[in-house]
């Protein structure tokens, strides 16, 4: 997440030198959308705040041997006839009491901005101030000397136009002393996406986070996997590596929250753990809402009508063979 906090430091964003008045929807409309180049993807969606429905939530992911996910968070408020704006990281030093996880919390709610939590001001952390500009081909982001530790770099410059069909996003990194060290200019052309999102009749939804390949998991299959569950406000209730814990591995379901083990079925994984398979191990976030996780009462750490957001990180699936058929006897 360093270089997240690196890619656009925070924001203040000032309209001011703009030709014409501007509104924040206006701002916000010429922003959301889907963008693709090659093996990454940008997000950008409207979101609503425990204290602002005027806010963005970018998602950049990194699609490869490893997924990387960059996330912040976009405040937009109107001044008269210009906008400002402020870009927010997550902050997550809360003390020892528990771990807060934010960033597992809204990961692929771009494709779900009607679960996205109502994060509060405390659990944002606004960093440099950054120019915007709406100009005749979009809106950019612009901003110069930027803290950075990033391939090297001490300053960052960063500028990101959002253009309608595609955005141009550029980064230079510079030494201490303003010298040019390494230069980055990408293009993300907007694209139409399928739908990630899979909602039940009860209230359950999953999103898939990275697709898999291989077997398509079934009722007594052999899984193994690691997960995440958090609660709506960021805490971390539960996972596979508290308390020295490894995998889940057991026959499917075997054991699993039964709405869990619903929103599994079906994913697809090799049938082997190794370096050429972690690309085709799928991530898939599964949220349960009150009724169907543990309702009224709760149980543990999980608090009476939570909302239980999981991300499972399937390692590998092992399916049932079925016996050989018996020679037909005469």
């Amino acid at each position: 997440m360093k270089m997240l906090q690196t890619l656009v430091s925070g924001i203040a964003l000032s309209l001011g030198a703009s030709a014409h008045a501007v509104t924040v929807d206006e701002v916000i409309d010429q922003m959301i959308g889907d963008y693709q180049e090659t093996a990454t993807s940008l997000h950008a969606q409207r979101v609503s705040l425990d204290y602002t429905d005027d806010a963005v939530y970018i998602e950049l992911i990194v699609r490869g041997a490893e997924t990387q996910v960059r996330q912040m968070v976009l405040t937009f408020i109107q001044r008269d006839d210009d906008v400002e704006a402020r870009v927010n990281i997550y902050d997550e030093e809360i003390g020892e009491e528990f771990v807060q996880d934010l960033r597992v919390l809204t990961l692929g709610l771009w494709a779900a901005p009607d679960m996205f939590p109502k994060l509060l001001p405390n659990q944002l952390d606004p960093v440099l101030d950054v120019l915007i500009e709406d100009t005749s081909e979009g809106v950019r982001l612009a901003f110069t000397n930027g803290p950075a530790v990033l391939y090297g770099a001490q300053l960052l410059d960063c500028d990101i136009l959002f253009a309608g069909d595609h955005v141009e996003w550029e980064r230079t990194g510079r030494d201490r002393m303003g010298e040019q060290l390494w230069n980055e200019d990408v293009v993300f052309n907007r694209v139409e996406l399928e739908s990630p999102v899979t909602r039940f009749d009860n209230g359950l939804v999953t999103i898939e986070i990275r697709e898999g390949k291989g077997v398509s998991l079934a009722e007594g299959d052999q899984i193994a996997f690691d997960y995440i569950g958090v609660l709506q406000d960021g805490r971390r209730f539960d996972s596979t590596q508290f308390q020295g814990r490894g995998m889940y591995a057991s026959a499917f379901p075997g054991g699993i929250h039964p709405e869990m083990a619903k929103g599994l079925v079906g994913i697809q994984c090799p049938t082997s753990i190794n370096d050429e398979s972690i690309a085709f191990q799928p991530i898939r976030k599964i949220i349960m809402p009150p009724d169907i996780a543990f309702g009224e009462e709760g149980v543990g750490p999980i608090p009476p009508n939570s909302t239980l957001y999981y991300i499972a990180m399937v390692q590998s699936i092992r399916d049932r063979t079925p016996d050989d058929p018996a020679p037909d006897s005469e």
